[in-house]
């Protein structure tokens, strides 16, 4: 007797997170949804038979660029093995119509608004508001386009981050407007045309063929139902692993699945006081050297989602890596932000994926300290020392720089950006250091841009990795159970964790304003 048919619901509520920190205890649950179990259970989905059709419930949705266009492989994976796809949106915007577009049908609630409205970039500048508190960045970069500290000096952009920007919303734009003109069958004028007049009312929205229907959720799953049969079954209650399953997948060789999100910093990987993932040197490397110990492991996927962070943690990270991948397989895949020391680390994997949204690049380096003078005169806070040598108080926060210590940390950061940044690209780009200099001087790319100058080796996803990992390793594709390495939290990593002389040597991360919406 046939089995019957059923509808995968997916439900959304939740950030999708990247990272593997755990909380105090083993009860506590992340404030998000794992990335890697939605991509784990769309790819079941897509081989199991009895799946007949995908529903996406979209009560929230906070994801990036990259990660949604890797769920849209996915989705399509789905459709090209004859499944159908609907997803409900209560509301929409930019970024969840981008995903929408993907599917064979968009629903939305009557009252919902469809904001398809352009991509935007808006930074935030502060150098007015430190100047009024008495506070005086004192930031050196190494490359033009390295913009990090422009949030903290300027009152706008500069022209080189101007380009930068225009050139990474451009290629975005061009994407956005061909996915929906692809999923809609509409021209790509007409689909200029609906944003250029957007944000939308639903029912206007379902005229002009954005959307498929206006209805509620609890008659969508009754239209469902009736047309294309089956019972609505929840995905994450569908799609668990049984016992048996993990008992056979006990026996099976290993790919170990290393998460690099967060700022990157020296010390244990933790959360820090607003809950944001920090990837530690000392974590890191002890991953990467149990599993190159670990025989069942035969290969290692490192998953990025880091603006980069200190440059001598980068470097220890890079090392571990590179020591790995001479051994076993180590496939990069960079979701939304894999920059700076977020590319740095990525340089030493065997391979690197990259989603055409992911932002990568940012080759430079940025470093120096705050002078905190004005604010303690106007504290009515006196200083005073005394020190055997000149530089002995350079990372001060007391006093501005002085010549000799501005020459020092330019030589420190110049030294870094072209006897380890550089030439570790040069290495895997296995091109010499002067062909690279265009590609680098702290510029940001997107992954489409990337790939075209073979900073990255392949567009795809976490999904793509995994199978390139296996691949690689000589397993079976599918044959093999993952491994996912994570740490524990503790409440002492809250404290905050500082080396003497990181300031004067700090890879640049991107403004925590940048975003594209």
């Amino acid at each position: 007797m046939a089995r019957k048919s059923f509808i995968l619901k997916f439900l959304f509520e939740k950030p999708l997170t990247e990272h593997s920190v755990r909380g105090f205890s083993p009860a506590s649950r992340s404030s998000g949804d794992s990335f890697l179990h939605l991509v784990s259970s769309l790819q079941m989905a897509a081989e199991d038979n009895r799946a007949s059709a995908l529903l996406f419930i979209v009560h929230s949705f906070s994801a990036g660029w990259a990660q949604v266009e890797e769920i849209i492989s996915l989705v399509k994976k789905c459709r090209d093995k004859g499944k159908k796809t609907c997803i409900y949106l209560e509301q929409a915007d930019n970024l969840s119509f981008y995903l929408a577009s993907a599917f064979d049908r968009i629903y939305m609630p009557p009252a919902g608004t469809l904001e398809l409205i352009g991509l935007r970039i808006e930074k935030l500048y502060l150098r007015n508001l430190l100047e009024y508190v008495g506070i005086n960045p004192e930031l050196i970069s190494i490359g033009k386009y390295k913009s990090a500290g422009e949030a903290l000096m300027r009152e706008g952009m500069s022209e080189p981050d101007r380009e930068a920007l225009s050139s990474i919303l451009e290629d975005m734009n061009s994407r956005f407007i061909k996915r929906i003109s692809a999923g809609r069958g509409l021209e790509t004028e007409e689909v200029k045309k609906l944003i250029d007049n957007g944000p939308w009312p639903t029912a206007p929205a379902a005229e002009n063929g954005l959307i498929d229907r206006v209805c509620y959720e609890d008659e969508l799953e009754d239209f469902l139902k009736a047309e294309w049969g089956g019972v609505l079954v929840d995905a994450g209650k569908r799609l668990k692993t049984g016992l048996f399953r993990r008992i056979i997948h006990s026996r099976r060789p290993r790919i170990a699945l290393i998460c690099a999100s967060g700022k990157i910093t020296d010390g244990s990987s933790r959360q820090n006081l607003l809950g944001h993932p920090v990837s530690g040197a000392r974590t890191l490397c002890k991953q990467f050297r149990e599993v190159r110990k670990k025989k069942k492991v035969r290969a290692v996927v490192l998953r990025i989602d880091s603006p980069g962070g200190s440059a001598s943690a980068s470097d220890l990270i890079w090392r571990e890596i590179s020591l790995t991948s001479r051994i076993k397989p180590v496939i990069c895949s960079m979701g939304n932000l894999a920059a700076s020391g977020g590319y740095y680390i990525a340089a030493a994997s065997n391979h690197i994926y990259a989603s055409p949204s992911t932002l990568t690049g940012s080759i430079g380096v940025i470093g120096g300290k705050f002078d905190l003078s004005g604010l303690l005169e106007k504290l009515l806070i006196r200083t005073d020392s005394i020190q055997t040598n000149d530089l002995a108080g350079y990372t001060s926060a007391t006093h501005p720089m002085s010549a000799r210590e501005e020459a020092k940390i330019r030589s420190l950061l110049k030294n870094f950006y072209e006897d380890l940044f550089l030439k570790k690209v040069s290495m895997k780009l296995n091109k010499p250091v002067r062909d690279i200099l265009p590609l680098a001087e702290g510029r940001v790319w997107t992954g489409g841009q990337a790939l075209a100058a073979e900073l990255v080796d392949s567009c795809g996803g976490l999904a793509e990795a995994l199978d390139m990992a296996g691949a690689k390793a000589g397993i079976k594709k599918g044959k093999y159970k993952l491994m996912m390495i994570s740490s524990r939290f503790k409440l002492r990593d809250l404290l905050p964790s500082r080396k003497r002389g990181e300031s004067a040597r700090l890879l640049s991360i991107l403004p925590s304003g940048l975003r594209i919406r």
